[in-house]
Formats: structure tokens, sequence, C-alpha cells
């Protein structure tokens, strides 16, 4: 259903997956339904379960519209974090993103979760 309907809508700018117990799994069948309508440019997936997999999660999206992105509670370690914010200052498209409520264990891992670019952001 949400395949057709994202497909035949382009009215929908923001889509909000939250809570929906989503794997890592289910993010290429998410990346196909995004490159299938340009207009999304806002995605939320809190509080699902995608633990040991921020590079996989992010990577899918790099060359997406998508603008923001919020991964809030996802149980993203500090290596995952690390890794996502890498792939972040990669991204042409993606401006923002929302990272609290995720495992941070080490404060070097705070001063580490800068991106390079200034005109991105990142909210912890």
């Amino acid at each position: 259903y949400i395949t057709k309907l994202l497909k035949d809508n382009n009215t929908i700018t923001e889509l909000n997956l939250s809570n929906n117990d989503l794997r890592v799994s289910s993010i290429k069948k998410l990346k196909d339904l995004i490159d299938q309508n340009k207009k999304i440019t806002r995605l939320k997936l809190n509080g699902n379960d995608f633990s040991k997999a921020g590079d996989v999660l992010l990577n899918n999206f790099l060359n997406t519209p998508i603008t923001y992105m919020s991964l809030k509670s996802t149980k993203l370690d500090d290596n995952d974090l690390l890794r996502v914010v890498r792939l972040f200052d990669d991204s042409e498209s993606l401006r923002e993103l929302y990272l609290g409520g995720n495992f941070i264990q080490n404060q070097a891992t705070l001063e580490r979760l800068l991106p390079n670019d200034p005109e991105k952001v990142i909210n912890l």
C-alpha cells in the first residue's frame, strides 16, 4: 500500500516511519520507495533498531533528495555514530541529522561528531 501511495503522490515531503520495528533489511526497500518519489526530503526513522548498521543505513540515502534525517533512539553505538557522521559528510543532499537518544559511551566520540562542512548540522 505504501509503495502505491508514494509512487502516485507528489505532495508528500516527509516520511515518518518511527517506531515501526524496521530493520536493516527494510532499508533497501525504503530507499527504492524514496527513489520513486523525489519530493520526499525529510525522513524520520526514530525508535527502530539499527544497531551495528549505521553505515548501511545512511549509505543508502546518500544520493537521494533527503535533506533531513532523524535517527533518534535507534540503538547506534559510538562506532555506528562515527561511521554515520563520515557518510553524512560525504552526502551532497543531506544537510541535517538528528542522533539524540543513542548510546554515546565515550566523550571523545562526542567531540568527533562534528561535521566537516559548517553548513551541515548534527543535533544530539
